[in-house]
């Protein structure tokens, strides 16, 4: 899952939606990015196993650290309903 931190009206709202995800598939990857910086209270709050990626990046930051989320994080066949 790719989200931002900042999703919606409120100010953690795409920290919110990576643990609702978890709850329901706790096998799921998240990559989270922002535009502010990432406090250690901010820190806290991130899902376990979530990497961050902070803005402004390029395409082939975000390739990068997609391809390196999933290769560490996902085995073929370890989340039901993915091949």
């Amino acid at each position: 899952m790719f989200t931002d931190i900042n999703l919606g009206d409120d100010a953690e709202g795409g920290v919110q939606i990576g643990h609702l995800v978890r709850q329901q598939r706790p096998a799921v990857p998240v990559l989270s990015t922002g535009g502010r910086n990432l406090t250690d209270g901010l820190k806290e709050m991130l899902v376990d196993r979530t990497d961050f990626l902070p803005k402004p990046y390029t395409d082939t930051q975000l390739l990068e650290a997609l391809a390196a989320l999933l290769s560490s994080s996902i085995k073929v066949g370890s989340i039901p309903g993915f091949p």
